[in-house]
């Protein structure tokens, strides 16, 4: 495998020796500032270093794993990526990986996949992520499908199948609204969007495929209206978790044999 560029082995220098947090300037600003303490795990690094490099970064890699003690997050976003870091760890075929710590990460996403089916099963409406409701929570419950999918990759364990599907059942209808929070489709899907490509286009349905935020702070607090940009905003980050919700379910068809 090639090493990196001279450029992005000098990036990955200056990174590592400046690791402090550099709080962002918002002067003149009014929107947030979409902040984040981003805890990364080295992961993509490693995969793309040349052979004489890469122990070193895995041995930095796993001293990090160790920090958070291999936990997955049940919640989270586009400012976190530690799960994904970790799931890299674990599915990734490289040689030289700590045996124990590989046990440890192994035995935490079992974990929380237990947790999250859990929570399915105490709310009236199976959803994955229980009672909890905050800005982009929908979002929040098709990203609870990464867990559970790379969960079932390790024990084939059907609750784990069925709790992913209850997270999409949940975003397009088996709700306590009956409605889909998908535009273009399900039953009674949003027609009003806080987008402004939707808003501005002289055409009364709003573009397709998009997720919105969903309710917060309860169950019963959306409202399909185009200025409630808290409840039926559309992002790329709650977009994304629906994406691969949706492909994590489809069947593998069979070999051709061509």
């Amino acid at each position: 495998m090639r090493p990196l560029p001279c450029g992005r082995q000098k990036k990955l220098r200056v990174l590592k020796a400046n690791p402090e947090y550099h709080k962002a300037d918002q002067k003149g600003f009014s929107t947030g500032p979409y902040e984040s303490r981003i805890r990364t795990t080295a992961c993509g690094p490693r995969r793309t270093l040349g052979d004489h490099r890469r122990s070193a970064v895995l041995a930095d890699l796993e001293t990090r794993i160790k920090s958070v003690q291999g936990k997955f997050d049940v919640v989270w976003d586009w400012e976190e990526v530690k799960n994904l870091g970790l799931f890299t760890y674990l599915f990734s075929k490289h040689p030289g990986r700590d045996e124990a710590l590989l046990v440890q990460v192994r035995e935490s996403l079992l974990a929380t996949a237990d947790a999250i089916v859990k929570a399915r099963d105490r709310h009236g409406y199976a959803r994955p992520l229980g009672t909890q409701y905050y800005w982009g929570c929908n979002g929040g419950v098709a990203r609870q499908t990464l867990n559970l999918c790379a969960a079932y990759r390790l024990s084939s364990k059907p609750e784990y199948f069925a709790t992913a599907l209850d997270a999409v059942n949940y975003l397009f209808g088996r709700n306590n609204y009956g409605r889909s929070f998908v535009t273009g489709l399900g039953d009674r899907p949003p027609m009003h969007p806080h987008d402004r490509r939707s808003g501005g286009d002289n055409v009364v349905d709003p573009w397709p495929g998009y997720l919105v935020g969903g309710p917060h702070p309860k169950a019963a607090d959306w409202h399909d209206i185009q200025d409630d940009y808290r409840t039926n905003e559309i992002a790329i980050n709650w977009n994304s978790a629906l994406i691969y919700a949706l492909a994590a379910l489809i069947e593998p068809s069979e070999p051709s044999g061509r």
